[in-house]
């Protein structure tokens, strides 16, 4: 890093002194380190040395060019010219590669041959370090494929049984669903996730894991039927505005100061139906004509304008309807060698399909919003069995998806 670091500044300012003593001194100091290394590797004699002798090579290499790109190098307060050694590393560094994958590749298939799981892992990162070197080395893609299937955690997800033939398109869905997860989880490198099917296809008789889901229970449109009288009473309500000695309600229009925005200084005056005048306050509009008009609504030409408020009631007769789908799935692992129960776990799920309607009694200036809504809904016909089956199934999904991820994480 140093010597990059003075490198990338000399290239802008070559007779700069005191980047010139600072690239000699991290030159020499870098190369005694890797070259010391290297010499107690090759005293020691390990087998596995040679990965580590061809990168610190390599090192040597990359810095020794480095420093080529800057030279010749002169202190000039003294006139020293600045020596690096320059050495060719070409071919330590063959050999040390040569040595290296060969390591790889023997160790690899000594750890192969202890016929184990993990070791078939350790094996197979070797050969992909062998790999990295000379991608044709050998038989090393071969290897590579066995020791990948040898390591890997083989799962069969046996399918979901139903004896229902009314809900069987959404088990197979959900079945679907669930295999798809499988085959695209994230999980680790080796595990893999296969159908019965394709486990028949590739005659794989000899799994790890066993995934068995079923349903223990589940209802799909139970029917709830809920009954309500509500007796509603909302006051401040605007009953009418009485101008002169004549009180004007509903449709009967009347003039207002109408203002065109809430920062505009732009008024003009329009007649509105007296039940238009709530919204019409709320904006900052006045009563009367424009030329008259006061906040109050006092004082105008045009008679005096005064609001009437009063209580209204009204008597909500709603009826809601709920259709209610849920169930339990069962979900465990199973040691597919010695039929042990690896894990095992209950998840629910549940969906509520509701409809609301309604009719009144009174003044319906009592309702709010979402009462008024139901006034004017209706009965609806709920959805299909099948698809009441799929809703309350997706939190199942959620759950089950979960479980499996952190179950397989650390294989």
């Amino acid at each position: 890093m140093a010597v990059r670091k003075s490198v990338k500044k000399l290239r802008k300012k070559p007779t700069k002194e005191k980047e010139i003593l600072i690239l000699e001194e991290a030159y020499n100091k870098a190369n005694n380190i890797d070259n010391d290394r290297i010499s107690f590797l090759k005293l020691e004699g390990s087998p596995d040395m040679w990965d580590e002798v061809y990168n610190r090579f390599n090192k040597m290499k990359v810095r020794q060019n480095l420093v080529k790109s800057v030279i010749p190098l002169e202190i000039m307060s003294t006139g020293r010219i600045i020596q690096f050694k320059m050495v060719n590393y070409d071919e330590e560094i063959i050999n040390a590669k040569k040595k290296a994958a060969e390591y790889f590749y023997i160790h690899g298939k000594e750890l192969l041959a202890r016929d184990d799981r993990e070791n078939a892992k350790r094996a197979y990162f070797e050969f992909k370090r062998c790999r990295a070197l000379y991608p044709n080395y050998k038989d090393i893609d071969e290897l590579l494929a066995t020791s990948k299937f040898l390591a890997t955690l083989k799962v069969i997800a046996e399918p979901i049984p139903m004896h229902s033939q009314t809900f069987q398109l959404s088990n197979e869905f959900f079945d679907n669903k669930i295999n798809e997860f499988l085959g695209s989880m994230p999980s680790s490198e080796f595990v893999k996730f296969y159908t019965t099917s394709e486990a028949n296809a590739i005659d794989l008789d000899n799994p790890d894991h066993i995934l068995k889901i079923k349903f223990d229970d589940f209802i799909v449109g139970q029917t709830l039927v809920k009954e309500k009288e509500i007796h509603l009473t909302k006051d401040n309500v605007i009953m009418g505005i009485k101008e002169g000695n004549k009180v004007k309600t509903g449709e009967d229009r009347i003039n207002i100061c109408h203002k065109s925005g809430p920062k505009s200084e732009k008024q003009n005056t329009m007649a509105i139906p007296v039940n238009a005048w709530s919204s019409h306050a709320s904006h900052g509009d006045y009563l009367g004509s424009c030329k008259t008009a006061t906040p109050d609504g006092e004082g105008s030409e045009e008679g005096e304008l005064e609001v009437i408020t009063g209580t209204v009631k009204a008597v909500l007769f709603l009826t809601t309807k709920t259709i209610v789908s849920k169930g339990l799935l069962d979900f465990k692992i199973v040691d597919a060698k010695t039929d042990r129960v690896l894990t095992q776990e209950k998840f629910p799920g549940s969906y509520a399909w509701t409809c609301d309607w309604g009719y009144f009694n009174g003044d319906g200036r009592a309702l709010n919003a979402a009462q008024k809504q139901s006034v004017g809904g209706k009965e609806l016909p709920p959805p299909p069995p099948q698809v009441l089956f799929v809703e309350f199934t997706k939190p199942i999904y959620d759950q089950l998806t979960l479980k499996v991820k952190g179950f397989y994480k650390n294989y």
